[in-house]
Formats: C-alpha cells, structure tokens, sequence
C-alpha cells in the first residue's frame, strides 16, 4: 500500500511538471511600436486637444502617451527595414508571441520638431516607463516601474543608426520583479526603413525575470 502511493505521487508529479512555468533572467529586451496593431495609440496633450500623429511637433511642456510589445532581446536586427518581422524575415505574432506590454509617459523638455530636429544630444524628455508582463508570479502582476530621461541623437529612418537614446533606473517592481530596485537600464530607439514601425532595444544593468 505504501508503495503504490509513492508512486501515485509521483504520478501526479509529473503531471503537474508541465505546467509549472520556470521564470527566466534577462538583461536585454525588446519593444516594438507596432502602429497597424489595434492595440496601439499615441496621444500628445500640447494644451490644444488630443494629437494622434506621432510625427507632429511636440511643443515643451507638453506630454504624451504610448506603448509597445515586449519580446526578448534579439527577436529582430536593427538593420531590417521593418521590425514587423523577426529576423529570419517571419511575420511576428504581437499578440500571441509577445512578453507584454510597454505602457510610455514622455513629458517634453524641449520642443521637438522632425522637420526641424534639435542638435545631437540635446536631452529632450522626462520618461516614465511601465513595463508590464503578460503572465503573473505567484498570481501576482509581473511588471517592472523605471523613470529617466530621452536624449536626441541623429534623427534617422532606417540604416540602423539610433535616433534617441535614453537612460533609466528602475523604480519599483511586481511579481517576479519585486525586488529590482537598485538597477539601472539604457537603451536605443530605432526607427523601421520604411518608417512604419520602431524598435526599442533596452539593456539592464541587473537581470529582471520574466515568464513565457
């Protein structure tokens, strides 16, 4: 009788295996503006009604809000025209391939103006940034609170080069992440060759966790 219940527990042991999700460690990450996605929006407050555009002047003092997908680092290559696609050149499936969600508030220090960019590292906006992951830990919000400042590199569409970069430190987490203050994280913005999608490469100084 004893034996037969040691090896029904383990029975049921390995049934219950698969289902337990191991959180992994990263230090880099991925965010996508995926514009064609239903999910996205931008909206620029500058005093005079809600702007949609993301390529409209951005006046100092205003602010705006957008988001992003997040994948792991390394789903697409800078140098691709579109980040739409990973980079073996397969459609990405936002919804169901993506980590989460990047959820952006930007508060102009200086006015933006595309047709007119500012000098290179001209230190343009205030950043507060949530990231927050599709699936909990321990049945609580996986997510990932930081704030810093964006600085204006050179205004590129394509060719891989960096039009802004910035820099952050983590604030606050949930979940997984809880316990992720005292770090530090940086990044790049690069704007698609065909100007219709960016990609936003972060790197942390500490491993954040996340699960898939």
């Amino acid at each position: 009788m004893i034996a037969f219940s040691k090896k029904l527990l383990f029975f049921m042991f390995l049934i219950v295996l698969p289902s337990i999700i191991i959180a992994k460690k990263t230090k880099k990450l991925q965010l996508i503006v995926n514009p064609f996605d239903p999910s996205y929006f931008f909206a620029l407050n500058a005093g005079n009604g809600i702007e949609t555009n993301p390529g409209t002047p951005r006046p100092q003092g205003s602010y705006y809000v957008t988001n992003a997908f997040i994948f792991p680092g390394g789903t697409v290559d800078k140098d691709q025209a579109s980040y739409l696609v990973d980079k073996h050149g397969n459609p990405i499936d936002f919804e169901n391939d993506s980590l989460g969600m990047t959820f952006l508030i930007q508060t102009m220090l200086q006015s933006v103006d595309f047709g007119n960019p500012p000098a290179e590292g001209t230190i343009t906006e205030a950043s507060q940034w949530q990231l927050q992951f599709n699936h909990d830990c321990d049945k609580t919000l996986n997510a990932l609170f930081g704030t810093g400042y964006t600085t204006f590199n050179v205004f590129t569409i394509g060719e891989g080069k960096a039009a802004l970069t910035f820099s952050a430190t983590v604030v606050g987490g949930l979940g997984c992440n809880e316990d992720a203050h005292n770090n530090n994280f940086t990044g790049k913005v690069y704007i698609g060759e065909n100007g219709q999608s960016s990609l936003i490469k972060i790197k942390f100084e500490k491993e954040i966790k996340y699960k898939d």
